[in-house]
């Protein structure tokens, strides 16, 4: 199972470009995880929901729903970490490496049981989130339980962006697993 993850950097709209250009119309089956505000922002079917405040996902859902559209589906898993007091908020919890929102659905995508995952939106730089002009600082101090986790994280994972794709690399045909006869040349 391949899993596709799209966070909340304002480069979420870039990376899926840029993303669907290297599929070049192929298909790569896939289950989409949103982070915070990329489900929100994100038109398309998400499968699951993953947010770090819990406590903010019932306003995250009514903004989904009241943006509308035939592709924004409401029948999500929404996740949170484990050990929280507004965990009853979401559907399941997962285990909480630390790292930002964006490993927390790492860690979900690890409980699905996902190969490959692609991270959208989720460079880990100093680049601002959706809707903001607001540089987000704080993601360096983020980087270190990532590191501490690459040997598991690096044969599974692939940017599209940033610091994270500078860390495990960018996906390729070859790595996201396109038939060798799909393949560009």
């Amino acid at each position: 199972m391949n899993a596709l993850i799209l966070a909340s950097a304002d480069c979420l709209p870039a990376d899926l470009r840029d993303f669907v250009e290297i599929l070049g119309g192929r298909r790569w089956a896939h289950v989409v995880i949103a982070v915070g505000a990329a489900g929100v922002f994100y038109g398309g079917r998400i499968d699951h929901w993953v947010v770090l405040h819990a406590d903010e996902l019932p306003d995250l859902r009514e903004l989904r729903a009241r943006h509308g559209g035939r592709y924004r589906n409401a029948d999500y898993v929404t996740w949170t970490r484990e050990g929280q007091p507004y965990a009853a908020n979401a559907d399941r919890t997962a285990p909480h490496w630390k790292g930002s929102s964006g490993l927390l659905a790492v860690s979900v995508a690890f409980t699905l049981g996902a190969e490959r995952i692609v991270l959208c939106g989720l460079p880990l730089d100093a680049r601002p989130h959706l809707g903001s002009k607001d540089p987000w600082h704080a993601s360096a101090n983020f980087r270190k339980d990532w590191l501490i986790r690459r040997a598991l994280l690096s044969p599974r994972i692939r940017s599209m962006n940033g610091w994270t794709e500078e860390t495990f690399g960018r996906p390729t045909e070859e790595w996201l697993g396109l038939p060798e006869q799909q393949r560009s040349a």
